[in-house]
């Protein structure tokens, strides 16, 4: 996913939130690994972050299960199909290049898409919290979606998910 390329699309709480912390040192890395390896959801997990710092705080399961429910056919159908595209073109001719560039545009609207879904199944009202507050709700939060998806936390993940609570002090 390439967020610093997402300026032109209309923002929200959440999208507005993600393009803040995804460009953290990390935060990409560590986010697609958990995509890749343990088929976790980028924008699952940038939900978790947000509803920690900015939006309704905890996540209990029902919540998270309703929300992997409601875009998991979006993410089969729509957004693994682009990203798996944009990745057999990622190497190649100038041609490849300008057809890549399309692709990772379409993929970037379908997740804005997503996670216009995503937030519309949660208020996005939230109250300031403290950093100490935000990282312990996001932390909860992250182990509450691997339950969820039935990743067990082991040290691996553990250490990723760390990757994305630390970057939550970076934060502008």
């Amino acid at each position: 996913m390439k967020f610093q390329k997402a300026a032109h699309l209309s923002g929200f709480p959440l999208w507005d939130f993600s393009l803040r912390i995804y460009v953290q040192p990390g935060v990409s890395a560590a986010a697609i690994a958990l995509q890749d390896q343990y088929g976790l959801d980028v924008n699952l997990l940038l939900l978790c972050l947000w509803c920690g710092v900015e939006g309704p705080g905890a996540l209990d399961a029902a919540t998270l299960g309703r929300c992997r429910d409601a875009v998991d056919e979006w993410q089969r159908t729509v957004v693994v199909p682009l990203r798996e595209l944009r990745r057999r073109l990622k190497t190649g001719s100038d041609v490849h290049e300008e057809q890549r560039d399309r692709v990772a545009a379409e993929e970037l609207a379908a997740e804005h898409a997503e996670q216009r879904l995503l937030a519309e199944l949660l208020s996005d009202s939230g109250t300031k919290r403290s950093l100490a507050a935000s990282s312990q709700i996001a932390a909860a939060n992250l182990r509450a979606y691997c339950n969820c998806a039935g990743v067990s936390v082991s040290a691996a993940i553990d250490e990723q998910l760390g990757v994305l609570v630390g970057a939550l002090a970076r934060l502008p």
